[in-house]
């Protein structure tokens, strides 16, 4: 206990908190001893004995269920997510590209997110997701993110950045120099 000096009261409500046991014996021996701060030991008193206690009871099987779900939630929003060209080697690069008809660049625009979604017929997102091996779900929450360059080496102090804008497919396969027939072919397909 504080002694008879240390009458501050915030050291007398805190030296009452520190008292092993904050019972009724406790407040009468700090009531006779600091009498100048009685209405601050009892407003105290009256706290710690009415505050209910910290339950330390484990998370009821809801709790548990509910959070179950949430993390399962969680988890398929980031692999879906997932870069579904991460793993595709040089080789199977040149092979995806023959299996679409398409030029590089026009891949390129869509492992770097370069493409707008709403813009890509369905038929050919089905075309890319089986070919790449993902969902269509996964393939369009991965071009739903922002714009991003390919990890490359380079010479300037900082890194370049992605354009900030997105394309259309339409714009994208002109820009990846695709033949007439091509991007007519492609733009022409239709959900069927």
């Amino acid at each position: 206990m504080s002694s008879a000096v240390d009458n501050h009261e915030d050291q007398v409500l805190d030296d009452f908190l520190a008292e092993p046991a904050q019972d009724r014996l406790t407040l009468e021996l700090y009531l006779k001893r600091y009498p100048q701060h009685a209405g601050a030991l009892l407003d105290l008193f009256t706290a710690v004995t009415l505050t209910p206690p910290v339950s330390t009871a484990s998370p009821s099987s809801a709790d548990e269920a509910w959070l179950g779900r949430a993390v399962g939630r969680m988890r398929r929003r980031y692999e879906a997510a997932a870069d579904p060209f991460q793993n595709v080697a040089p080789q199977a690069y040149a092979a995806l590209r023959t299996r679409l008809g398409v030029r590089s660049a026009t891949l390129t625009g869509f492992r770097d997110r370069q493409v707008e979604l709403g813009s890509v017929p369905q038929r050919f997102l089905q075309q890319l997701a089986d070919a790449l091996g993902a969902s269509v779900d996964a393939l369009r929450a991965y071009l739903a993110q922002p714009p991003r360059l390919a990890v490359q080496s380079y010479r300037a102090e900082t890194a370049p950045q992605a354009q900030g804008a997105k394309v259309s497919f339409e714009a994208l396969l002109a820009a990846a120099n695709e033949p007439p027939e091509v991007r007519d072919r492609l733009l022409s397909e239709t959900d069927g």
